[in-house]
């Protein structure tokens, strides 16, 4: 028996399998692009020797370095002035200026512009007296040329007095990024990093834009839908079903009644840890046996003072909902309260004999509003955003100068958790290699395919018969019982099947070519009656 050769359908899957190929690869190239870079958060040196904690960006031509940090909900990028005023009676110019972040002198910038920008819902945080475009450069690279910007004329709260770009759902900021080819997608993610008051207790922390950090998080993590949510700014809200304290001496105590759980809003611009009702404020001091004194009106405004030496000793782990359970250290939560010292603009502390516990109880006035954890919280956890896919996840942060981005480019991913981290010094592996580890798995995955359909094609379709000619096996053919099968390929029972099965005389099985017909009843090939 011949069998007739079949190029055009192999050709057809090898095609099929190669694009396979080629569409996987076009994506996973996409998402080992370099459209990803992180900023740190650190002491950022502005004029006159001061310096303050944010990030670092650079605006005008030439550069003037000044200190930012992101806020939410808010969508427009604003800074201070040198000849905006300071608020009557709180500050020197100095003083005021390392408040701000430094302080912005548009007379001097060579590629300032004044731009026509449309309105905003950021009043409530600033009173812009006038909109501009310049450069402004966040590190060696990553410029946004022509970024849109207001000049802040007045103070309108105390909780967003430095130099700041929104993030928000409606940021200009990733937007602007995208278009410039900085990222691939409206994602963010954010680490606070270590504020404390010694070499030991500090470390620099981390936004990333367009992904996020590999190195900086650890174990699973939690995600959820991205808001809004009325009274959640960022649309992040977290179920909180305990706060455990752990003493230095290795007793611990709940905070939160059993099954009293609670919600709160997770905000990065937040300056304290978390703000609490009364009810559970009241459960801390009874579990620690301390008495407030007082409130900072300092770096970490309205945090809670108290004696430094009748002051919490021990960490706070946050118990939420889904298993996440980030212990904040004490390091971070208990701090001395620093202010802005008012003849040098440097970061003091005024009074040794008090400690500010950040920490925040509502005021009969807001009794009833939404409980927030702030930035001390995210020195604990790590947190991502991605906008295009509205979503948001949270991991335990692991507190590492490491780092190892990876962009978000499939806006519908969710991260996978992290792996357990190695006990020696992380080993970066380079994109291209990890491109070419996809690529040669998915030229395998291809011939692997080209391979399967070749063997179901020889165990699966039977040979084809020559035709048989007029008269011979004339008593054989009499006597086949024949099923009838289309000539096209179609799809029977999940089979492909083509031309009339046949049974000759000597028991050979074949296909013959010939005229579509209905198949009737059955249709699997049935055996000749003897």
């Amino acid at each position: 028996m011949s069998q007739t050769p079949m190029p055009s359908r192999l050709a057809e899957v090898s095609i099929v399998a190669l694009a396979l190929v080629h569409t996987v690869f076009a994506q996973q190239t996409e998402c080992q692009s370099d459209k990803v870079f992180s900023v740190p958060i650190k002491n950022v040196s502005i004029a006159k020797g001061a310096s303050i904690r944010g990030i670092p960006v650079q605006v005008g031509t030439p550069p003037q370095q000044l200190s930012f940090l992101p806020t939410w909900p808010y969508q427009a990028t604003w800074l201070y002035e040198g000849q905006m005023p300071c608020p009557e009676g709180s500050q020197s110019q100095i003083a005021c200026a390392s408040t701000n972040g430094g302080q912005f002198n548009s007379s001097q910038s060579s590629t300032l512009a004044a731009a026509d920008v449309p309105h905003t819902n950021d009043s409530n945080a600033v009173n812009v007296s006038q909109w501009y475009t310049d450069t402004f450069t966040f590190k060696s690279g990553v410029s946004l040329e022509q970024n849109p910007f207001g000049v802040a004329e007045s103070y309108t709260t105390s909780l967003h007095p430095t130099n700041t770009f929104g993030l928000g759902p409606d940021s200009w900021t990733l937007p602007l990024m995208q278009q410039q080819g900085h990222i691939s997608s409206k994602v963010w993610s954010f680490w606070w990093g270590k504020d404390g008051p010694t070499a030991e207790t500090s470390q620099d922390g981390s936004l990333v834009f367009g992904g996020y950090d590999r190195a900086k998080v650890t174990g699973p993590n939690i995600t959820r839908t991205l808001g809004p949510v009325s009274n959640c700014p960022t649309g992040i809200v977290v179920n909180i079903n305990d706060l455990e304290l752990k003493f230095a001496n290795g007793t611990s105590a709940s905070v939160v009644s059993g099954g009293q759980s609670f919600s709160a809003c997770v905000r990065p611009d937040w300056v304290v840890a978390i703000d609490v009702n009364g009810g559970i404020f009241n459960q801390f001091e009874q579990a620690t046996g301390t008495s407030s004194v007082g409130r900072s009106a300092g770096l970490y405004f309205y945090g809670t003072n108290y004696p430094a030496d009748d002051v919490f000793d021990g960490d706070m782990t946050v118990q939420l909902s889904g298993g996440l359970n980030p212990t904040i250290s004490n390091s971070q939560l208990v701090l001395p309260d620093r202010s802005i010292d008012n003849d040098t603009g440097e970061v003091t502390v005024g009074n040794w004999s008090q400690s500010e516990v950040l920490i925040n109880s509502f005021t009969e006035q807001n009794a009833y509003d939404q409980s927030i954890l702030g930035r001390a919280f995210l020195s604990a956890a790590y947190l991502m955003v991605n906008q295009d896919a509205g979503t948001w996840t949270l991991w335990k942060a692991n507190p590492t100068d490491e780092e190892d981005l990876v962009p978000v480019c499939n806006s519908t991913s969710t991260p996978a958790p992290a792996p357990p981290k190695p006990s020696s010094k992380l080993h970066k592996i380079s994109r291209g290699a990890i491109a070419g580890a996809v690529m040669g798995s998915m030229v395998m995955a291809a011939f692997v395919i080209v391979a399967g359909v070749l063997l179901w094609r020889r165990y699966r379709v039977p040979p084809v018969l020559p035709e048989v000619a007029p008269g011979e096996h004339a008593h054989a053919t009499a006597e086949n019982k024949e099923v009838l099968i289309p000539a096209e390929p179609q799809e029977v029972e999940g089979r492909q099947l083509f031309g009339k099965t046949v049974q000759d005389s000597s028991g050979n099985v074949g296909v013959q070519r010939q005229t579509v017909q209905e198949v009737p009843g059955d249709h699997a090939a049935h055996e000749l009656s003897a």
